[in-house]
């Protein structure tokens, strides 16, 4: 193809549209956060999680409003 000319594959291919997807009831009104911790401490949350058939969103929500309210603030977790 002589330089210069158009063609080839120059406008075929687009960038895809971002998907825009609906929260799950259960994230409305919430937000992420993210945290490190230790190998041996998440192993004992999912062995914790199985032991007593909770999802371990639940049982870190129970800690951070046990925490909370430890420090006399409002249970909001």
């Amino acid at each position: 193809m002589a330089a210069g000319k158009k063609g080839g594959l120059q406008g075929v291919f687009t960038a895809p549209k971002p998907v825009q997807r609906e929260k799950p009831n259960a994230e409305i009104g919430k937000t992420r956060v993210i945290f490190r911790m230790s190998e041996d401490g998440k192993k004992q949350i999912d062995f914790l999680a199985v032991e007593l058939g909770r999802t371990k969103q639940n049982l870190l929500c129970e800690a951070v409003n046990d925490f909370l309210q430890k420090h006399g603030k409002q249970r909001t977790a």
